[in-house]
């Protein structure tokens, strides 16, 4: 897609822009989410030394004043060559709808760019209490992976 053609977007102060500077022009998608699990966005600006790339996902509704702000990234720019790949994320929950604003962090950070959303399952050990028990050692091997995997301790 690109952001070369985009507009701002947000209008006063006021308005909840989720990390995006007012001057940001990008664009939106949404993204129902139909049951809980981990999403992974990996959002890459083709933007060369003008300013950092920026992701803000939002649920509720698009209409000023309701939206909400679950969370923001930023990837920095570079002066000989693109944007950092930018990597956000989060623990979707069934039933809601969520929408992502991708822009530059100014009017001159825009241009072409690459996004892929890719959904997660919640592993069955997420948590203690279905912790997996291994075997007595020396002879236990477990391979498994982290995908999916949420947060365990707050702070």
């Amino acid at each position: 897609g690109t952001t070369t053609t985009a507009t701002s977007d947000f209008e006063s102060s006021l308005e909840e822009t989720c990390g995006a500077s007012l001057e940001s022009r990008g664009v939106w998608y949404t993204f129902p989410s139909l049951d809980r699990r981990v999403v992974r966005i990996e959002y890459q600006l083709f933007a060369t030394g003008i300013g950092k790339s920026s992701l803000s996902v939002f649920t509720d509704a698009c209409n000023e004043g309701l939206r909400s702000c679950i969370g923001n990234a930023q990837a920095e720019s570079h002066y000989y060559s693109f944007n950092d790949l930018l990597i956000y994320e989060f623990l979707a929950e069934s039933d809601v709808d969520y929408y992502f604003f991708l822009a530059g962090e100014n009017t001159a950070t825009v241009g072409e760019y690459q996004l892929n959303i890719t959904e997660h399952p919640i592993p069955s050990n997420d948590v203690c209490e279905s912790a997996i028990e291994l075997k007595k050692f020396p002879s236990s091997i477990m391979s498994g992976s982290l995908v999916g995997a949420t947060p365990d301790f707050e702070g």
